[in-house]
């Protein structure tokens, strides 16, 4: 089974994304995760890390990882996401050189653009790439965990196999 990791600050929202992107009931209570958390999609395990997981927890969980999505809140900026990927390359042997997927996640609608400093992250890691989710476009979040899972298998995208498992 293919696995993806799901990293980012504590109250990121990475729960919450998972739950868009799986299609599951989201529920009413949701609160601070304190332990790893586990969904499926397309054959695929993500694996939610809680914000203040330790590097131990870390390194356990991204072992024989096939992908991972750094989740980092706009208002925060990518320095956010970097820090992720610093920390991720510490704790692991070669884990950033699989598909990674950067999420500007927020909790309302935003136009944005990418800020020059994402260009320049992007460019330290060249198998990343930076995408904009918003909750309140539910399909958008499914693309990203779409997208990813087709990187690391190598097919092209398409955006209705999100659906059909």
């Amino acid at each position: 089974m293919t696995r993806v990791v799901v990293v980012g600050d504590a109250h990121v929202g990475k729960t919450r994304f998972m739950h868009c992107a799986t299609g599951t009931c989201i529920p009413v209570n949701i609160f601070r995760s304190i332990n790893v958390e586990y969904f499926t999609m397309c054959g695929t395990s993500f694996v939610v890390v809680p914000g203040d997981a330790t590097n131990d927890v870390l390194a356990r969980v991204s072992d024989q990882a096939d992908g991972v999505i750094v989740l980092y809140a706009v208002d925060n900026g990518i320095a956010h996401a970097a820090r992720w990927l610093r920390r991720m390359r510490s704790v692991s042997n070669g884990m950033l050189g699989v598909p990674l997927l950067l999420c500007a996640h927020s909790l309302k609608p935003a136009v944005r653009i990418a800020p020059p400093d994402v260009s320049a992250l992007l460019r330290q890691y060249p198998n990343a790439e930076h995408a904009y989710t918003t909750e309140q476009w539910t399909d958008g979040i499914a693309d990203c965990a779409n997208r990813i899972v087709y990187r690391i298998r190598r097919r092209p995208p398409s955006p209705l196999s999100a659906y059909v498992d």
